[in-house]
């Protein structure tokens, strides 16, 4: 472990290789619209809501940031506002307010994914602030972590369970023709209504259909 870390810690390696899968699930969302899209009359509203929590989630980051640089220039351990509720204030705000908020703009699902990319990534590289603070501080550090721990433990559940459902592609243009009918329908091209395509007998319409489902896990660490 360095001596010595910088006040970024590892927030460019974590928003570096954030923002490239951010601007990959932009490119592929634009390239097969409308099949990642959220809704197609409603978009307002996804503007309304991305903005309401993109602005909170901006000022918690420079609240945060204007303590933590005070405190870095004196060699001092921030436990201090937001920093009494989480360990890692300005990260939870990327990724509860600004990352959430900036994906709804985009009006599609899997730029959505980027929230779940971003925690991953969060986990996996914001452990080697966690040494180096334990490093520096000692004791100190493992007292207000544990102190944090304890008081979030009871609101926070211990884990996130993500079930990912695969479709076939008889059901995808089951709801695609549905999507034509209502969502995508009224324009001045638009054909004459139909029935959807149907796996049902007896003149009933739906579709019946069987998912495979993956699973994952997240253990949550406050």
């Amino acid at each position: 472990m360095n001596s010595k870390m910088k006040i970024t810690g590892a927030a460019p390696v974590i928003a570096g290789t954030t923002f490239i899968y951010f601007i990959i699930t932009v490119i592929i969302s634009s390239m097969v619209k409308p099949s990642f899209i959220i809704t197609e009359k409603h978009y307002d509203v996804l503007i309304i809501l991305g903005i309401i929590l993109i602005i909170p989630g901006t000022l918690m980051v420079i609240r945060c940031g204007r303590k933590l640089l005070k405190s870095f220039k004196k060699g001092l351990l921030m436990t201090d506002g937001l920093y009494k509720i989480f360990r890692n204030p300005m990260y939870a705000a990327y990724m509860l307010f600004i990352i959430p908020g900036i994906c709804l703009l985009f009006n599609s699902w899997l730029v959505l994914t980027t929230i779940l990319a971003n925690y991953i990534l969060f986990s996996i590289f914001i452990k080697s602030e966690h040494q180096y603070l334990q490093e520096k501080f000692g004791s100190e550090y493992e007292d207000y972590a544990e102190e944090v721990i304890a008081q979030t433990r009871t609101d926070l559940p211990s884990a996130i369970n993500v079930d990912m459902l695969s479709i076939s592609r008889g059901y995808y243009d089951f709801c695609y023709a549905i999507l034509l009918e209502t969502d995508y329908s009224g324009s001045l091209f638009s054909g004459p209504p139909a029935n959807v395509p149907t796996n049902l007998s007896n003149g009933a319409l739906g579709y019946w259909e069987c998912s495979a489902v993956t699973s994952y896990e997240f253990v949550l660490q406050p």
